[in-house]
């Protein structure tokens, strides 16, 4: 419906529509996720439109991992919903937001074109990144490796947010199914070339990540303590 909308506008002169952007997903290829195979088609569908676009493919994003609710518990428990020996190249969303802003204002140079955007310099496991954590935090995580239908329960009750999974309709549900089940057994990688061409910088890495995210939590702590 945004599609079709902002065609209207564009090709009748009646709004004031100039450029859509769209957050995609890295390797849109990967017909076996659902969440995947959606997005493709809706770039397909933006591609033949005639409108202005650009595609962005941010990969999986570093945020999502619970640095902070880490770094607060005394024994740590990291509970993972896939394997945490495959590769990933994660994704700072605060580097997404500055792409998204040099798109947003430099607009017709970026007209049809598809960028994907990972952040970090060469894949890492989620294995890799608690390693990183238990580090800055000083402590071991453990990890709490969950069966495949708990995993899938609280992967929608997350992307959802749902009290209770069995609300989920069939199609999330297949979708979730998937994802996990493809994150099982490949990983998704990608290159941070463009992300770093774009922003004109080094990309965030995930241990800057950590140390940032850690001193945000260490100087809330510090106001709330001074209030």
């Amino acid at each position: 419906m945004m599609i079709d909308a902002a065609v209207s506008a564009y090709f009748n002169g009646a709004g004031i529509f100039k450029h859509f952007i769209l957050s995609s997903v890295l390797n849109s290829q990967f017909t076996k996720m659902l969440n995947h195979d959606c997005k493709r088609h809706v770039e397909e569908w933006i591609m033949e439109s005639g409108i202005p676009y650009t595609i962005l493919q941010p990969s999986t994003f570093m945020d999502n991992i619970p640095v902070a609710m880490l770094a607060k518990q005394e024994k740590p428990v990291f509970p993972a919903l896939w394997s945490t020996e495959n590769k990933f190249s994660m994704l700072a969303l605060s580097d997404l937001a500055d792409v998204f802003k040099v798109v947003a204002e430099q607009r017709e140079r970026h007209f049809y074109a598809l960028y994907p955007l990972t952040s970090t310099h060469r894949p890492i496991s989620f294995g890799e990144a608690l390693r990183v954590i238990e580090g800055k935090i000083g402590k071991d995580v453990a990890v709490e490796r969950k069966a495949f239908r708990d995993a899938v329960d609280a992967l929608l009750m997350r992307l959802y947010k749902l009290e209770d999974a069995e609300d989920a309709d069939k199609r999330s549900t297949d979708a979730a199914e998937r994802m996990i089940l493809f994150y099982n057994g490949r990983g998704l990688v990608g290159n941070s070339n463009v992300m770093e061409w774009m922003l004109g910088r080094e990309a965030l890495q995930f241990e800057e990540f950590v140390d940032q995210t850690i001193g945000e939590k260490r100087e809330q702590s510090m106001r709330q303590a001074t209030q």
